[in-house]
């Protein structure tokens, strides 16, 4: 880096010290927030509560098509053995009723438990191609341009999720999910870039944290809505997915009147002027003069008009190493066992003497606390730093998964044991929300240069949504085998999370995006030193 590269540097370090939150800041976060993780988070939890009242609609549907099937079935048996000349003689019997199959009152529990998986999979199948695809739109037609692109689909599968009922449609409604799959792994690479792109450097973190804040408030509102009193009851529960639209209409009529990513118009496109209106419009000042230089700097430093495929970023290996990092942060998120906790809860609440009508709310706080814990986090995450973020919740998500391995086993005989597993549940959703929840997505915006963040974000948001396939389509096998011992392969797999990250996880608090990739490329560099020195010896 030149001199000029150094000055930049060093003056956006003294910018990092002010707090720069505008309102037109922070309003256009709020809009691509609610657009994308809300709507991501709404659709995560959206079918929990109404689970029975979908199942049946399923049975119902699938056991009135037998019955149809059936009684077509018997009509044309009925009427192909009436036309035979030997039928219409005096000494034959009459159609015996006997012929007709007898009618099917519901389906079997295999299948309803497979057309049930197909909801949760057609969803995660879905965003495994938004989240891969979106990258080659975002880097072509811009963030902005995207944010609304993705509304499109996600209109259309909540419509087609409502209208499942009204047709006895099991096969609109598997539709309907996967369309809206698509637009949430979209959403969920989108979200995070566009975030991080349009903060100084100062409140990358609080604006990540937001992110994650909106994802959990989205899960709060779907469980809300979701209750027996509201929206989860028979006849209501297909409006939980119409609710769907509302996130979609809000981005389609806001966006038009909302700027791009002043990086993307001056690092992609090249546009200088429309970048400086935007910075001017996101700042509410007119100098901005430091930022674009750091971004020009940026731009230099990778080179103008470069492109960056999987496969060069595969054989860069400055690009690669944050690349892995990235990645297994993102299998850290998914195989943290906070999924397993969840699924736990309900048995721990009854356990522990909650009333069964009464879980549903218990639950329901389970979510409120992830919202709070957000909110908590937001100041932190740029005062702490991301490494002491997530060393520190990882350790105590470490000691909380040993407590409630001993809390369930040790339980039927102490039965006071059962509180404390309540107060592993609610800890292990606090030490997630401060560390594992808002930090992958983060520190994959944060570490890559502007030519390649986008095609980074795709493939980590695949291998996100591929480890939570997995982890959907296992648990239930794996915990039906190792019971509350589960819980122990995943402070295994926790340990080993701690481990990584001290060791490689590099702290991005305070730096601009091209002071971080010259923080790989210098580690990189001294590594290919140290290797030519030694075959030379």
């Amino acid at each position: 880096m030149d001199s000029s590269g150094m000055k930049v540097q060093t003056d956006l370090q003294a910018m990092a010290s002010r707090k720069d939150w505008t309102w037109s800041t922070a309003l256009l976060g709020f809009f691509i927030a609610f657009s994308t993780s809300f709507q991501y988070g709404y659709n995560l939890s959206v079918l929990n509560q109404p689970m029975a009242l979908v199942k049946q609609f399923l049975n119902d549907s699938l056991s009135a098509q037998s019955s149809t099937s059936a009684s077509n079935f018997t009509l044309l048996t009925i009427s192909s053995t009436t036309s035979l000349p030997e039928a219409s003689t005096p000494t034959s019997p009459p159609p015996s009723s006997s012929t007709s199959l007898p009618a099917q009152n519901s389906i079997s529990e295999n299948t309803l438990t497979i057309l049930w998986s197909l909801c949760t999979a057609v969803f995660v199948c879905g965003g495994m191609i938004g989240s891969f695809v979106v990258s080659w739109l975002a880097d072509r037609l811009g963030r902005k341009v995207c944010v609304m692109l993705i509304a499109g689909p996600s209109v259309f599968g909540g419509v087609l999720s409502f209208a499942c009922v009204y047709a006895a449609s099991p096969a609109l409604l598997l539709v309907g999910r996967f369309i809206t799959g698509l637009s949430c792994g979209a959403a969920t690479q989108l979200g995070p870039m566009y975030m991080l792109e349009i903060v100084p450097i100062n409140l990358k973190g609080a604006m990540g944290v937001t992110y994650q804040l909106f994802v959990s408030i989205g899960l709060a509102m779907s469980s809300i809505l979701g209750l027996s009193s509201l929206l989860g009851a028979k006849g209501r529960w297909s409006v939980l997915m119409l609710m769907n639209v509302v996130p979609s209409v809000v981005s389609l009529i806001s966006f038009p009147f909302l700027p791009e990513s002043p990086r993307f118009l001056l690092m992609a496109k090249e546009d200088k002027t429309r970048a400086k209106q935007a910075l001017q419009w996101l700042r509410r000042n007119d100098d901005v003069v430091k930022e674009m230089e750091e971004m020009e700097e940026e731009s230099r430093s990778q080179g103008r008009n470069e492109s960056f495929t999987l496969v060069k970023m595969f054989k860069t290996r400055e690009l690669l190493i944050p690349l892995v990092i990235c990645t297994v942060l993102q299998l850290m998120q998914q195989f943290s066992g906070i999924n397993a906790i969840f699924f736990y809860s309900t048995g721990i609440y009854l356990n522990a003497g909650v009333a069964v009508d009464v879980v549903q709310y218990a639950n329901l706080g389970t979510c409120f606390v992830s919202v709070a814990m957000n909110f908590t986090v937001i100041p932190l995450m740029d005062r702490l730093g991301r490494r002491m973020l997530l060393l520190g919740p990882i350790s105590g998500m470490v000691l909380t998964l040993v407590v409630i391995t001993i809390a369930l086993n040790l339980q039927p005989r102490y039965h006071w044991l059962s509180y404390l597993s309540i107060v592993c549940v609610i800890s292990y959703v606090v030490l997630f929300s401060c560390g594992l929840g808002p930090i992958p997505n983060m520190i994959t915006a944060e570490v890559f240069t502007q030519g390649p963040r986008a095609k980074a974000m795709s493939l980590t948001g695949l291998i996100n949504w591929l480890s939570n396939a997995v982890v959907a389509m296992c648990f239930e096998i794996v915990q039906a085998a190792t019971k509350e011992f589960v819980f122990l392969i995943f402070m295994t797999i926790m340990v080993a999370s701690l481990i990584f990250t001290y060791f490689n996880v590099p702290e991005t608090k305070n730096k601009t995006f091209d002071e971080i990739a010259n923080q790989f490329k210098k580690h990189t560099e001294e590594n290919s030193n140290n290797e030519h020195e030694t075959v030379i010896v």
